[in-house]
């Protein structure tokens, strides 16, 4: 069967440009909805603020408002001790969490490295987090968000001083070049300065002479 050129310009007209312009508003679509679907992460971290706590964080990473968050197995916080674990910590139920927004994190006091690794174990926990979103331009969906919590990885790692706790073991600590031992050597100087001064005044200071000669 041959084609004219008539016919083969009818042809793409009635079939090919319209599945090109569908095609395209697929794709359109396809990346709108991938810009407005949330990601929620949940991870132990060292604290930056406070040495040898550890922190836990859920974040949403993605572009777009999670709502009714819930997890897969209650979350471990609270749960203390740096060489040994220091009795039983808390949970973060599986109701979860209201609602994230986007690049919204949520920051625990998770405790210290060995009574996180008591509850969490050396492979650390699976964790599913479920939570609601709007696409745009259609209904309510639900997605399903895996991650692993785990602290072994923190074995070892080196703490972060805050400032604040640096100020402390400037004032409080032993070495030589503390402030209070700072303090404590201008002090003496000043005591030594007033000593002299008490010694010139017991003297007499210099003669003066009379202005009437």
């Amino acid at each position: 069967m041959q084609w004219s050129s008539g016919d083969l310009n009818k042809y793409l007209a009635d079939y090919l440009a319209p599945a090109s312009a569908a095609l395209a508003a697929l794709v359109a679509y396809v990346a709108v909805y991938r810009n407005s679907q949330p990601q929620l992460v949940a991870y132990y971290q060292p604290s930056k603020r406070t040495q040898s706590i550890i922190e836990l964080v859920i974040e949403n990473v993605g572009t777009g408002n999670a709502y009714d968050i819930k997890f897969s197995k209650p979350i471990p916080i609270s749960w203390f001790g740096i060489e040994t674990p220091s009795g039983d910590g808390r949970y973060i139920p599986t109701s979860g969490i209201p609602s994230l927004a986007p690049g919204q994190r949520l920051v625990f006091f998770g405790g210290q490295y060995s009574g996180l690794l008591k509850v969490l174990g050396d492979a650390g926990m699976p964790v599913e987090i479920s939570y609601r979103f709007h696409p745009p331009l259609w209904r309510e969906t639900s997605a399903t968000d895996k991650c692993v919590l785990s602290v072994k990885h923190l074995e070892g790692m080196a703490s972060v001083k805050s400032l604040e706790q640096a100020v402390v073991d400037a004032i409080e600590g032993t070495n030589a070049t503390t402030i209070k031992d700072i303090c404590g050597s201008l002090q003496k100087i000043e005591k030594h300065l007033e000593a002299i001064s008490r010694a010139k005044a017991s003297d007499g200071g210099p003669e003066k002479s009379d202005s009437n000669d």
